[in-house]
């Protein structure tokens, strides 16, 4: 394409692949804009001990979940993959986490319950890679 130097931008997930591609060829990127960029940062030294503490603190179910989640990261699938199987119960999941916006009217309550079952009840392309590119970290805010 001939192209030798450029303004690179990256949304989310892209942020990350931008960030890297822009730290390893610098002389060909001029600038660099991130958008909503998928956070990454070092794995904490001791994030097993924290993790078990939230578990330990946690429910059943919430307990149940976060492990069913850590386990998901450690064979490579992504926690879209988890909604997935858990079939009509994820639907209910995603009305009720709809519902926790209450100045959004009827209406536009709907369209973002269809946008969050697009985005994460089909099977994309973007999660392929999430598992290998993110490490498995739950962030825990004190």
């Amino acid at each position: 394409m001939g192209i030798e130097k450029f303004h690179l931008c990256g949304h989310s997930l892209g942020g990350y692949v931008a960030t890297k591609y822009a730290s390893s060829y610098k002389d060909n990127v001029l600038s660099l804009t991130l958008l909503s960029p998928a956070g990454m940062w070092p794995v904490p030294p001791n994030i097993n001990e924290e993790f078990n503490t939230l578990l330990n603190k946690s429910g059943f179910l919430h307990s149940f979940l976060l492990k069913r989640v850590r386990n998901y990261w450690t064979f490579n699938r992504s926690p879209y993959q988890l909604l997935r199987n858990f079939g009509i119960s994820s639907i209910l999941f995603l009305k009720s986490y709809v519902k926790s916006y209450p100045r959004l009217e009827k209406g536009e309550r709907k369209d973002l319950m269809r946008y969050l079952f697009q985005i994460l009840m089909n099977r994309g392309t973007g999660e392929l890679a999430m598992s290998y590119l993110l490490h498995p970290v739950f962030c825990l805010s004190r």
